[in-house]
Order: C-alpha cells, then sequence, then structure tokens
C-alpha cells in the first residue's frame, strides 16, 4: 500500500484584467474589473489605490501601494465584488487608478 502526498505551489495571482470606467460624475466615478486569469493562487479579496495626476505623470509613479507614496488604497468592501464606487474626488481634475489582488 502508498501512501499519496499531493504539493501544491501557491504564487501571487495576477493582477485583474479588463480594469475600465463604468460611469463617471463630477465628484465621483465606477471601476469595473474581471479576475485575473489565469489566477496562480487564492484571491481573497481587491484594493482600489488612486492617486492625483500632475504634469502629465501619477503623483505616485507606477508603484505597488507602500505608505511612502501619495496614492489612497481602499480595501472593496465585499471581497468578491468586482466593481466599486470612488467618492469624494476633485473636480477638473486627472487621477490615476490601479486595481490589486489581496492574496
Amino acid at each position: 500500500m502508498y501512501n499519496t502526498l499531493n504539493v501544491y505551489w501557491l504564487s501571487v495571482p495576477a493582477s485583474p484584467r479588463s480594469v475600465a470606467i463604468e460611469t463617471a460624475g463630477v465628484n465621483s466615478l465606477s471601476l469595473s474589473w474581471q479576475p485575473p486569469h489565469p489566477t496562480y493562487g487564492i484571491v481573497i479579496g481587491y484594493s482600489v489605490g488612486y492617486s492625483i495626476v500632475t504634469g502629465g505623470q501619477a503623483v505616485s509613479g507606477d508603484v505597488q501601494p507602500t505608505s511612502d507614496n501619495d496614492m489612497t488604497l481602499v480595501t472593496v468592501d465585499q471581497p468578491f465584488s468586482l466593481h466599486f464606487n470612488v467618492t469624494g474626488l476633485r473636480p477638473f481634475t486627472d487621477y490615476r487608478f490601479q486595481v490589486f489582488v489581496i492574496a
């Protein structure tokens, strides 16, 4: 009789796909996205990061969010939701939005 041992290696999931602005108002907008594919790990939720764009470039740059930049990072309340409403935006201001996987 043989014993079987199954080993699974999990890694960081890929990025969300097809991030889009669904609706936009003066002070708010609604973002949507599709889950990463392939997943490469267990997705437990999403967070949305946004920053003001100045001089043609985002204030926070194109990096993962950390406490050292000017990106506002919000965890999506419903972990498996594929949309999020961002409120409190400034009128006539350019923003950069990113959606991150929480693994």
